[in-house]
């Protein structure tokens, strides 16, 4: 069974932060962490299988821009493949260019 993400105060002031002044453009593994309030492992195991995971390692930091995880997340939710920031809506219609 999947233990409760636990928040450190150091975790949950940084939340506060990001709820407060937006967040960070280039997300890592720690932000991933707090955005979905769920552990890495269970991030990685419930969507890192995707072709379209937009989520990289260099080194041995895992990062992604936050427009990005917002596409993949909508894209994933809605039974689409997300295919880059072209699919990132901004308002308006969406089309199929």
């Amino acid at each position: 069974m999947a233990t409760k993400f636990q928040m450190t105060e150091d975790q949950q002031a940084r939340k506060a932060e990001y709820q407060r002044n937006g967040w960070p453009q280039i997300m890592t593994r720690e932000d991933i962490e707090l955005y979905m309030q769920r552990q890495w492992l269970t991030i990685q195991k419930f969507y890192g299988s995707r072709p379209d995971w937009p989520v990289r390692k260099v080194g041995e930091v895992w990062s992604v821009p936050l427009d990005d995880w917002r596409g993949f997340l909508s894209a994933f939710y809605t039974g689409r493949v997300y295919e880059g920031l072209a699919d990132v809506q901004y308002g308006g219609k969406y089309t199929d260019d």
